[in-house]
């Protein structure tokens, strides 16, 4: 895969690039938070891996791991549907918490009310920019 280099002339470097995922789902009974249904838990983990990284390299590396953990349940038959979904890149330090609150009313019409909080820090890289020539 081509990737952008800020330490090379032509500023692109290809390398290969190895993924890994694994997700894992554990539906739990929780009685004192919903007695009649089993609360979903979820994490998946998402590692790449670039052999050839090189410093000038605008992406992180060349270990990148990824992350997210959901929990959700439903209330009075499926219509209430509260979420929560977190997300985490370990190699820039950041993430996202994204609480939502479903509400079925038939089954083909549904609102959704959440919210979107995501933090991080500043990362600055020199970018690889080539010459402009006629």
């Amino acid at each position: 895969m081509p990737y952008a280099n800020a330490d090379v002339e032509s500023g692109i470097t290809r390398t290969d690039e190895l993924n890994f995922a694994v997700s894992v789902d554990r539906p739990t009974f929780v009685r004192l938070v919903n007695a009649d249904r089993a609360i979903l838990f979820n994490t998946q983990w998402f590692v790449s891996y670039l052999p050839d990284y090189q410093r000038g390299f605008t992406a992180n590396g060349p270990v990148n791991v990824f992350f997210t953990f959901a929990i959700s349940t439903g209330y009075d038959q499926d219509r209430v549907i509260p979420q929560l979904l977190t997300v985490y890149e370990f190699a820039s330090r950041s993430g996202g918490v994204l609480p939502s609150l479903e509400y079925r009313f038939t089954d083909s019409l549904s609102m959704t009310v959440g919210m979107l909080y995501f933090f991080g820090r500043t990362e600055l890289s020199d970018m690889a920019v080539q010459e402009v020539s006629p």
